[in-house]
């Protein structure tokens, strides 16, 4: 839990308060600044006794918040009839204050896998971004697949766990003017790995037959984000951060401002969907750098500029002809 020095930027972070008790699934818009990005994500509390989304007795199980008596749920995995396993695209979100540039935040939040489903996965992160659509709007739900996530899990063990919550955390150094943290699974279809956990032969009701199980949901509990005030950007100014910038022409990346004369750094170059193409370390001592790069196909790349671990620059690079 956080500890009362420390201000969580996160508004309603245990999906305590609510406007209106929720009695049945999708409605997470009942439950006070959080909202539906993404299908239709769930919303949880011990005051339903009528309906399917009570605590600690629910459609899908039994499960006791991890604090309080409310907490979200996500699908984020499943499949239909097959071996192909899809992104179901279950995302939810809240407002923050504007993060800032070059300054280092830590996460933090807890899942459980419901006892009902068949399978758990690793897909899940969350993703900071200054309005909802990053960049432009998009025409479906994939578009999220295309986003790097800031935090994501990262650990060699499958959430499999139906009976305790899970901690998930991790620290980022912020772009600065981030407004919105999107919790949910950013990763393409081809990225899935899913784990066999086994469950119940039919859904709730009878006409439910076994695939209804086929996915992978997890509630989700008291999230945090925190600044790391004890954290300094590698001895650079944040007006000395702004001057990195970033470009590509003649087969190279081209690099300038003080951070690449003070500091050796990192280069990473990656596909929309988040595949790692090139990377490249950085010695320190020429504020002008050009790296050449790979044949790369002309497309739209990410790239990442790391310093001691810690993302201080990433946008998007255009690889032309």
């Amino acid at each position: 839990m956080v500890s009362n020095a420390q201000q969580n930027l996160v508004p309603n972070p245990s999906f305590e308060e609510f406007a209106t008790c929720p009695h049945q699934r999708s409605e997470l818009y009942y439950c006070n600044s959080w909202q539906m990005v993404y299908a239709s994500p769930d919303y949880y509390n011990s005051c339903d006794t009528i309906g399917e989304v009570g605590i600690p007795q629910s459609f899908g199980g039994w499960q006791n918040a991890h604090s309080g008596n409310g907490y979200a749920g996500i699908a984020l995995l499943g499949k239909d009839k097959g071996p192909i396993w899809y992104n179901l695209t279950e995302m939810f979100a809240c407002h923050i204050p504007a993060l800032k540039q070059g300054h280092k935040y830590n996460t933090n939040f807890f899942v459980s896998l419901m006892d009902s489903d068949w399978f758990a996965c690793k897909n899940i992160g969350i993703y900071f971004s200054k309005n909802i659509y990053p960049e432009s709007n998009p025409s479906s739900p994939n578009y999220c697949k295309k986003l790097i996530p800031q935090v994501r899990y990262t650990g060699t063990s499958f959430l499999n766990d139906k009976e305790n919550w899970v901690p998930i955390s991790g620290s980022f150094i912020a772009d600065g003017g981030e407004t919105l943290m999107i919790i949910g699974n950013f990763d393409d279809d081809s990225l899935a790995q899913v784990e066999y956990v086994g469950g119940p032969a039919h859904g709730p009701n009878s006409v439910d037959d076994t695939l209804y199980w086929r996915e992978s949901y997890y509630y989700i509990d008291d999230v945090s984000l925190i600044e790391d005030t004890t954290y300094k950007p590698n001895g650079l100014e944040e007006e000395q951060l702004k001057l990195v910038k970033v470009g590509y022409a003649n087969g190279c990346v081209n690099l300038s401002g003080i951070l690449f004369q003070q500091q050796a750094s990192n280069l990473t170059v990656s596909t929309l969907e988040g595949k790692e193409v090139f990377s490249k370390a950085i010695q320190a001592g020429n504020n002008q750098q050009s790296i050449p790069l790979p044949n790369l196909p002309p497309n739209v790349y990410l790239y990442s500029i790391g310093v001691n671990g810690g993302v201080v620059k990433r946008g998007k690079l255009l690889v032309g002809e």
